[in-house]
């Protein structure tokens, strides 16, 4: 995936007489507007005055997408045993099934008889914290505070 030019994209702006062809639309792979443009010569000049005006951000727009694009498919995927430790991780020892619901997609059903396992295993301890009695799936490891806020439930 390359990124897009303004220069060229200008070029065939001035190219395609003054914008009214399209060309730097189809460029830009805007094909709808691009054939608009081409027979509607730039939707009556308008379009194209538009475009000259706008088309540095219109290039801009579309190599932020491609970065974007470019970073997702670059992205590793984590297991649901990586994402609850990594939660835990990030705060300090503390994990809810809806944390990792937020940030990654797995369903929550099978969050929690993953967090369920892992109480089971010994890996975690179900734990309650004083402040507002929420239930977290406690990782000590993760802890330096070492249970300073939660309490064991009875």
């Amino acid at each position: 995936m390359n990124t897009y030019s303004v220069f060229i994209a200008y070029l065939l702006w001035f190219l395609g007489g003054w914008g009214v062809l399209g060309l730097h639309r189809f460029y830009l792979g805007k094909f709808g507007t691009g054939f608009l443009w081409l027979f509607t010569l730039g939707l009556f000049g308008l379009g194209s005055t538009y475009d000259l005006f706008t088309l540095w951000y219109q290039v801009e727009q579309k190599n932020r997408m491609l970065e974007l694009l470019r970073n997702a498919s670059q992205k590793p995927r984590v297991t649901l045993i990586q994402a609850i430790l990594m939660e835990a991780k990030k705060n300090r020892g503390r994990v809810t099934p809806n944390m990792i619901l937020e940030n990654y997609s797995f369903k929550y059903d099978e969050i929690q008889k993953e967090l369920d396992n892992m109480v089971s295993r010994k890996l975690a301890a179900l734990k309650m914290t004083r402040h507002n009695r929420t239930l977290v799936y406690y990782f000590p490891e993760y802890d330096p505070d070492e249970l300073s806020d939660l309490e064991d439930i009875t």
